[in-house]
């Protein structure tokens, strides 16, 4: 259900905001309760401009996600103007902290 809302939100310009009409439970989008151990620390967008101003949440458990779910979430964040989802690769971690988690039941 909140993937097939988000192709009718907007996804570029000044006016990328928009309700998207559901009630979501962001608790049955996580890992189950006991296995919701996070890494994050501050980096940047992977798009342009790549402002540094984003704290990366990493969970260290996955969920698996069906192929027709990935191809909607895909559409639903894919910008053609940028013609990849990155704009560039992966960089080094240098003085960045990365912190561990230490809830166990979230």
């Amino acid at each position: 259900e909140v993937l097939s809302a988000l192709g009718g939100l907007p996804s570029y310009g000044d006016n990328d905001t928009a309700a998207a009409g559901i009630e979501v439970d962001f608790d049955a989008l996580l890992p189950p309760a006991g296995e919701r151990q996070f890494w994050s620390y501050r980096g940047s967008l992977t798009t342009p401009e790549c402002n540094e101003n984003v704290t990366w949440i990493v969970m260290q458990s996955h969920m698996k996600m069906d192929w027709t779910h990935y191809n909607m979430l895909h559409q639903a964040i894919l910008h053609e103007e940028l013609g990849t989802l990155n704009a560039r690769p992966p960089l080094p971690l240098k003085s960045r902290t990365v912190f561990v988690s230490n809830y166990d039941t979230l």
